[in-house]
């Protein structure tokens, strides 16, 4: 018996191995870092991807309102590219407290592209009207998904003295969430191709290819904060690294 355990016990180790996992390396929040870190390893572990559709956090948001889309301050309705299908891979809107300050605000999912080609993925937000308008003034809005990440570990320091950090710019996948009356978001996307010195950096609109996540959280004055990093460790790279530049 105590043989079939270790064999079992080696057995589970093993798998556990072969299978990718995310390092949690930033957290100024370990109950909220460890409990999503945990989803996603569970995820990992069971299904070989993070599967964000069967957890409650990230069903807690419900995309189901009509905004239209109006350019600030010409007052002028847009209708592109924002929610042209030519122009966009999805439109969603939502009403709820992105910025966590006791305020729903009108809530835009955005999935464009640039000359036909899937490009980048953005969440708007602004305040609602106190009519209850679903106007939507989107040059006065607070945009979502463009950052540096300079709480990462510094990768490289120039001759100079110039600090290179990690950067998502717009290429990025954004998944609201909300754990008890809180909504964060979780960012995933590459640092620059799984190689953070790849000059050519490697783009998919599925997650489960990212090698990095952020979850952040927006304050009443708009201001984002990082609350955890996240690397996801493949064990098969899909595709080959480059060299590092020296």
């Amino acid at each position: 018996m105590k043989r079939l355990l270790l064999i079992s016990g080696l057995l589970m180790v093993n798998t556990l191995l072969q299978a990718d996992s995310y390092l949690l390396v930033m957290s100024k929040d370990d109950k909220l870092c460890l409990n999503i870190s945990t989803i996603f390893n569970e995820d990992l572990f069971k299904h070989k991807e993070v599967r964000l559709k069967d957890h409650k956090e990230f069903n807690a948001v419900v995309w189901d309102k009509e905004f239209e889309f109006f350019d600030y301050p010409n007052d002028k309705r847009i209708t592109k590219p924002r929610c042209d299908n030519e122009q966009s891979l999805g439109c969603k809107n939502a009403i709820f407290d992105i910025n966590n300050d006791g305020k729903d605000e009108l809530v835009a999912y955005l999935d464009e592209r640039l000359y036909g080609t899937a490009s980048y993925n953005q969440i708007s937000y602004a305040p609602q009207e106190e009519n209850g308008s679903l106007k939507f003034k989107y040059r006065q809005s607070t945009i979502v998904g463009d950052e540096h990440y300079k709480e990462f570990p510094v990768q490289r320091v120039a001759k100079d003295g110039f600090k290179f950090y990690i950067t998502s710019s717009s290429f990025v996948l954004l998944r609201p969430f909300k754990v008890a009356d809180t909504f964060y978001i979780a960012t995933f996307f590459n640092t620059y191709g799984r190689n953070n010195w790849d000059p050519y950096r490697y783009n998919s609109k599925n997650l489960n290819d990212n090698n990095m996540v952020s979850i952040s959280k927006y304050d009443a004055n708009n201001e984002q904060h990082d609350l955890c990093y996240m690397i996801r460790v493949f064990t098969s790279p899909t595709f080959t690294k480059t060299k590092k530049a020296k």
